[in-house]
């Protein structure tokens, strides 16, 4: 239990993504660039020192009635944290932003205080270059100085 109290608290990285670890074992993970922005829901566990995020979606009803007026319904993930019934119009256009747009890391490796991605098995440790800069930042996550 002790070390499950450590990870709790609120990481973020240098590229606009934040993960808040709550206490009762979720998580939210947040992503903003520009004008999108992109949000995850689910639960978390620890297992050494490895994180495993599993993604719990939250869905919404769209229904839609054919050309013959048969109405259906079918599943979409929600564009926020409440289950809605949206009823669709010919001049809905798809949100590029929203639940899992740009999807939580499946799996962390917590060292020092610090989250790193683990990617095929292996820590994402270098330095990436951005595109809006030739600085190189640290790709891991370290926990934010103020929730």
């Amino acid at each position: 239990m002790f070390a499950q109290t450590k990870i709790v608290g609120h990481y973020h990285d240098y590229f606009s993504s934040n993960i808040y670890f709550n206490a009762d074992s979720t998580f939210k993970y947040t992503w903003n660039a520009d004008m999108l922005s992109s949000w995850t829901k689910g639960t978390w566990s620890l297992h050494n020192d490895t994180i495993f995020l599993k993604m719990i979606p939250v869905y919404d009803t769209l229904r839609s009635a054919d050309k013959n007026e048969i109405i259906s319904d079918r599943l979409i993930l929600s564009e926020d944290e409440q289950p809605d019934l949206l009823i669709q119009k010919t001049s809905d256009l798809p949100n590029p932003s929203g639940q899992n747009f740009e999807p939580a890391p499946d799996k962390l490796f917590y060292r020092k205080g610090k989250l790193y991605l683990v990617k095929n098995g292996d820590l994402l440790k270098p330095k990436i270059r951005m595109f809006w800069t030739k600085r190189k930042l640290p790709p891991y996550y370290v926990r934010a100085l103020v929730d």
